[in-house]
């Protein structure tokens, strides 16, 4: 009872719901007006549907020219498409957000997948703007699942909370993004010969499952559900 109360209470309201609505149009407008050549997609938790009020607003560009196979979202980009990258988001910081008073605190991340990140003044949310491949596959496979575990929702956000409140969710900082969090969630019930029934049982079954688990000795899969020796 307590875990369905705590999520109904983090998710967005109406109108929290209008207010991220209402910034993922004006970045999207800037970008656009900014990058005419890029497409701009929404993606991570903001379009998965497990966003809480104040998770971060992720974008991805994508040049119009491109047309990436889903299938190749696998692949990293090459160190030289990585210097490019990096290139065209620093031309982006400096012409669209350093003197923009609308965001704050632009800085440009080297990563995998190199970033802008920034803070929308007005609502004080987060935004990143990522040059990352396809990410329509890892969607599905997610909805996938939360159709298949009725309380799967609820009991990601309060795993998402526990790690975030520790300071443990931001991906640049060697922490857990939402994605790989969620698959957690999803092992620790795949690999339980009696799932849990609920919410409840699934979260002490998740502690339990990846405190005992060594993560240095044995990999894990989730389909087919077995474990391997690194």
């Amino acid at each position: 009872m307590e875990i369905t109360e705590f999520y109904n209470y983090t998710t967005p309201d109406h109108h929290e719901t209008l207010a991220r609505k209402h910034v993922v149009e004006r970045v999207r407008n800037h970008l656009r007006e900014w990058l005419p050549d890029y497409k701009v997609e929404v993606f991570g938790s903001e379009r998965t549907g497990i966003g809480m009020p104040l998770s971060d607003l992720d974008f991805r560009l994508v040049p119009k020219s491109e047309s990436l196979d889903p299938a190749q979202a696998r692949l990293p980009p090459s160190q030289t498409q990585r210097n490019k990258n990096i290139k065209m988001l620093q031309e982006l910081r400096y012409a669209g957000f350093r003197n923009n008073k609308e965001y704050l605190l632009p800085v440009v991340r080297h990563a995998r997948y190199p970033l802008i990140s920034a803070q929308d003044a007005q609502s004080g949310l987060d935004i990143q703007i990522v040059l990352a491949n396809d990410t329509s596959i890892s969607r599905v496979i997610m909805q996938g699942y939360m159709d298949e575990i009725p309380y799967l929702r609820e009991l990601y956000c309060v795993v998402k909370t526990i790690f975030d409140t520790r300071g443990l969710s931001d991906v640049f900082r060697g922490g857990f993004g939402s994605y790989p969090l969620f698959m957690m969630v999803v092992a620790s019930l795949k690999h339980t010969p009696s799932p849990p029934g609920d919410s409840a049982r699934a979260l002490l079954n998740f502690l339990h499952f990846w405190g005992k688990f060594d993560t240095a000795k044995r990999g894990i899969s989730i389909e087919p559900a077995y474990f391997y020796d690194k």
